[in-house]
């Protein structure tokens, strides 16, 4: 089939995002820990990335975003492209928040960031893709779904991820919606393209989320992380509450969102 099967006219040409990628993602969203050392190896190598404050903690937070990924496409200009695969796949990613990126010849001081440091999807296409023209690191997982359940394995059939959800009912804050705000619209930094100036695999983008109080929904979850997610983190197991119960609770969303190249505040 070629590429790119559908091509459509959205609007007219803008200057301020010549380029993106769009889509919604539709699951769930919640907390865990790690242990400090395995934060300073999973952050790229070379890179000056650190923790914003690390002194004396064992754990620093982590958190989990697994679910459904709709509607994804390239955006160039004025001009929509939609392929033929990877507008709808399976993912899950630990993100790390909290995050410093010290000033470099080609790199911007960035006083706080959020590390996607694992990222599992079941589209080797949209993973061939993501690498190729954004330099996303991403891994080919397989997913199973069970009213309640959500499980990965990795390509060779060892359970990586499993998440147990239940539902819940109370009503979530106005606060807890700003503050996932917040933390959406942190740039992103991701083990990408190698940047010539720190000889370090560094790609910064900026997504951009439509989220509303309509769309979340609090959830309980007893999470299982296999040492193979990561390679560097023993197995661990999180029970959480959900956000209407705790700031850093969890939740069930469905947000659009944007992704651009990182646009620095002028």
């Amino acid at each position: 089939m070629p590429l790119p099967v559908a091509i459509r006219r959205i609007s007219e040409p803008s200057q301020e995002t010549p380029r993106s990628l769009r889509g919604t993602f539709a699951g769930y969203v919640s907390p865990g820990e790690i242990p400090v050392k395995s934060v300073q190896q999973l952050i790229p190598r070379g890179s000056g990335i650190t923790p914003l404050d690390s002194r004396g903690k064992k754990t620093l937070p982590a958190i989990y975003l697994f679910g459904k990924q709709r509607c994804v496409r390239n955006v160039w200009g004025s001009w929509e492209f939609q392929y033929g695969f990877g507008l709808e796949y399976d993912e899950v990613l630990m993100i790390i928040p909290n995050l410093q990126l010290p000033e470099s010849t080609e790199l911007p001081a960035i006083p706080r960031v959020t590390l996607y440091s694992r990222i599992f999807l079941n589209s080797i296409c949209s993973s061939v893709l993501g690498r190729f023209m954004y330099g996303l690191s991403k891994h080919h997982g397989r997913f199973e779904f069970q009213p309640g359940r959500f499980r990965t394995l990795n390509r060779h059939g060892h359970q990586i991820f499993e998440a147990d959800i239940k539902l819940g009912e109370g009503a979530v804050s106005e606060d807890s919606v700003n503050a996932i705000r917040e933390l959406l619209a942190t740039p992103v930094v991701f083990a990408g393209r190698l940047n010539k100036s720190s000889g370090c695999a560094l790609s910064i983008r900026q997504f951009d989320y439509e989220v509303s109080a309509e769309a979340i929904q609090p959830i309980e979850t007893t999470i299982t992380v296999d040492e193979k997610f990561t390679k560097k983190i023993p197995t661990q197991t999180f029970q959480t509450v959900g956000l209407d119960l705790d700031p850093n609770g969890s939740f069930q969303c469905e947000f659009p969102w944007v992704m651009t190249d990182y646009r620095p505040a002028a």
